[in-house]
């Protein structure tokens, strides 16, 4: 009896592992949640001379759709820190008021960044040997970058990017994977503070002022950037993963006054296959 009970046992397991190997091609949509965390160092020479540093925690919302020969991303992702000069961190200001009274506050700057990115691929290769899948595509992404007091004043920088980007996969099992992603941007729609810094305007909100006064079109001529995304993706079940994510990305606008920016964020989040 026991020797049927363990062969039946055995069955069992065999069967559920081969149903979880051919199910996963049928899970075709995929919805994720995470917590990231960033660290980002930023250089505006029309705002500061100085390096500025923020770190900060953040959420990440995400959407795929995968095909056997194409993939369709989206994500959000919103961070929330504090930016700050890198050389002298965040400072104490002591000082005196009317009538002699003290007054002490902390000189730090809120510091809040944004992404949003739709990518769609498809696949160039694949040998049925190989535990390699190697996808070419294109992305549309949008980044903004707002700190409310950088030299004591508000700083915003946004880009709206059409990239070429790849997309490669190494299948080391069946429960995981690891991914990489590039992507370059060739055309942008930069916005940047104006020569004032501060937007003013006689018929315009500021808000409206800053999108008029400081937005461009930018090729690779004055606008170069590049984004490196590398995850590590664990299947608990064929409904369920859960992905370790590191991604790089580095900025640099040429024109007038120079940006440059580099980025650096560690996620994890869950997976929820269907």
């Amino acid at each position: 009896m026991k020797q049927r009970l363990l062969l039946l046992f055995g069955c069992i397991l065999l069967q559920t592992g081969s149903v979880f190997s051919q199910s996963n091609a049928f899970r075709k949509n995929d919805l994720s949640i995470g917590l990231g965390y960033q660290q980002i160092n930023f250089l505006d020479h029309l705002s500061s001379p100085l390096i500025y540093s923020s770190n900060g925690g953040g959420l990440l919302l995400g959407y795929r759709h995968h095909t056997e020969k194409s993939l369709f991303q989206l994500s959000v992702e919103g961070y929330v820190g504090e930016a700050n000069p890198k050389r002298f961190g965040t400072r104490e200001y002591d000082g005196k008021i009317k009538y002699d009274q003290p007054l002490s506050y902390e000189l730090s700057s809120l510091f809040i960044h944004c992404d949003i990115r739709g990518a769609y691929f498809r696949k160039i290769s694949h040998e049925m040997a190989s535990p390699f899948t190697f996808m070419a595509g294109s992305s549309i992404s949008e980044s903004a970058f707002f700190a409310d007091a950088v030299a004591d004043f508000p700083w915003f920088f946004n880009i709206v990017s059409i990239s070429p980007s790849i997309h490669s996969t190494f299948h080391l099992n069946d429960r995981s994977d690891i991914h990489g992603e590039i992507d370059i941007p060739v055309l942008s729609l930069v916005t940047r503070m104006p020569y004032s810094v501060f937007p003013k305007s006689a018929t315009e909100t500021n808000f409206a002022s800053l999108l008029h006064q400081g937005t461009r079109i930018a090729t690779l001529d004055n606008y170069q950037a590049v984004r490196l995304t590398f995850s590590y993706e664990y299947a608990f079940t064929n409904r369920s993963s859960v992905s370790f994510n590191y991604r790089f990305r580095w900025i640099h606008d040429s024109h007038n006054y120079q940006v440059y920016l580099d980025e650096n964020k560690l996620s994890l989040s869950y997976s929820f296959h269907f």
